[in-house]
């Protein structure tokens, strides 16, 4: 029997990091080997054999694996451990059409109706859920009525953790661009704060992926000029560096209304000692805790503002809260305690 790591590793994308993370401080030495897939992905899958374990990182960009897995399904492979990174679906949506307005349909029916219970039979043949959060782990074991679903904390390189620095009164956003990651909100708190602070900064930190993406990029940039840097994507030390320009990161996330993942964005300006100011959504304030690891957004404007500049004009309450930060994700998201949650479950399923 042989233990096999299954994602798309060479991609540019959270999944991808995580993966390689998770792989290397937990999976690699309890006895994984690494499947990166590639377009020739389906020679991969005649290398594993009935008894093998295979553990694939599933979310719903992620076509390669979420292909070889029901193609493990088909062949009654029994022993298949899911990272559901998009929970509470393993495909999202179940049934896909190139024509826009029944993908919409195909969405409605999953999410409000089950699509009336079909492909949830796929769900009960994979051994074991992980799940990266607690909310998204509960809502997979509501929706489909199995207790195999376990939480297993989101793995942090140690390494990767960057003490807070030298305070930088500015604003950055990092991530990928779109509508529902809240640029225009962020935007909004830095043209306000302008009337306090004339030389506040504000860096975009990241670029698109589709054509929707472009054009809410392009309004924001006609939009909101003054004091701003769109960088775009940027290799990791001038990641590095756009980091250490501005302590505060300003993540406005609205909230999704079929999936509950782990914010990867969230997670890595934490890891670079900044203070993350984001929203109560999704599964945000399983990280931030409102002044004590990072600041949570109201959607009022004015107390929002308020409510920034306050720690602007506070150096020590900033540097309290970034380091509280790091101090959360050396407990909490260490390799060790993942590793331990990763063992609990295949115990209980041995």
């Amino acid at each position: 029997m042989r233990k096999f790591h299954v994602c798309t590793f060479s991609a540019r994308s959270g999944i991808a990091h995580y993966a390689s993370d998770f792989f290397d401080l937990v999976l690699a030495r309890r006895g994984y080997e690494k499947v990166d897939l590639d377009s020739d992905w389906r020679n991969k899958l005649e290398g594993i054999s009935a008894n093998d374990v295979v553990h694939v990182e599933v979310g719903v960009n992620q076509h390669s694996e979420v292909e070889l897995l029901y193609k493990l399904l088909e062949r009654r492979h029994k022993r298949i451990d899911v990272t559901l990174h998009d929970p509470p679906f393993l495909r999202w949506p179940y049934f896909r059409s190139n024509n826009r307005i029944l993908t919409g349909v195909f969405k409605i029916a999953q999410l409000y109706v089950g699509n009336f219970g079909i492909g949830n039979s796929d769900m009960r043949r994979i051994r074991n859920f992980f799940v990266l959060t607690e909310k998204g782990c509960k809502s997979v074991r509501q929706r489909y009525g199995i207790n195999n679903v376990y939480h297993m904390p989101y793995v942090v390189r140690p390494s990767d953790i960057v003490a807070p620095g030298a305070f930088a009164p500015h604003l950055m956003f990092f991530g990928f661009v779109a509508e529902n990651k809240g640029l225009h909100y962020a935007l909004a708190l830095h043209e306000h704060l302008l009337n306090y602070s004339p030389e506040m900064m504000f860096y975009v930190v990241g670029g698109v992926i589709n054509d929707a993406g472009q054009r809410y990029l392009d309004e924001q940039m006609q939009r909101y000029q003054k004091n701003v840097r769109y960088l775009g994507f940027v290799g990791e030390a001038d990641v590095a560096k756009s980091f250490a320009a501005a302590t505060f990161a300003v993540l406005p996330f609205t909230p999704y209304r079929s999936i509950i993942p782990a914010s990867a964005s969230v997670i890595n300006a934490m890891k670079m000692g900044r203070v993350v100011v984001s929203t109560n959504v999704n599964a945000v304030d399983e990280y931030v805790r409102d002044r004590q690891t990072g600041l949570l957004l109201s959607g009022n404007l004015a107390a929002d503002v308020a409510k920034l500049r306050e720690a602007l004009i506070n150096p020590q309450v900033a540097l309290r809260i970034a380091t509280a930060a790091t101090d959360f994700l050396r407990s909490h998201l260490d390799p060790a305690s993942v590793g331990r949650a990763f063992d609990c479950a295949k115990l209980e399923t041995a």
